[in-house]
């Protein structure tokens, strides 16, 4: 079985590439409009799946510039927290 790697970014990354303050990005996340992972507890430690991105511009070209803050299908405020495999 071959593993896929997941594509991800850090907010800042994400607002440099998009031009956007990384605040906006976190608005994003908070508000559902933007699905995340999280590793730990450090705010350092976010990472934006790059489907995701794909999805929000989609819906933003889709709908205008207000479909930015519309929540996702994952609900307000989602942020999957994620564990590193365990390699046994």
């Amino acid at each position: 079985m071959t593993a896929t790697a997941l594509e991800v970014q850090t907010v800042d990354e994400l607002a440099e590439e998009l031009r956007v303050h990384p605040a906006t990005v976190r608005r994003w996340i908070k508000s559902g409009a933007l699905g995340a992972l999280k590793f730990g507890d450090h705010i350092g430690t976010i990472r934006i799946p790059r489907e995701q991105v794909e999805a929000l511009l989609r819906r933003v070209a889709a709908g205008g510039r207000s479909a930015a803050t519309q929540g996702s299908r994952n609900g307000p405020g989602t942020v999957r927290h994620s564990q590193a495999p365990s390699h046994s």
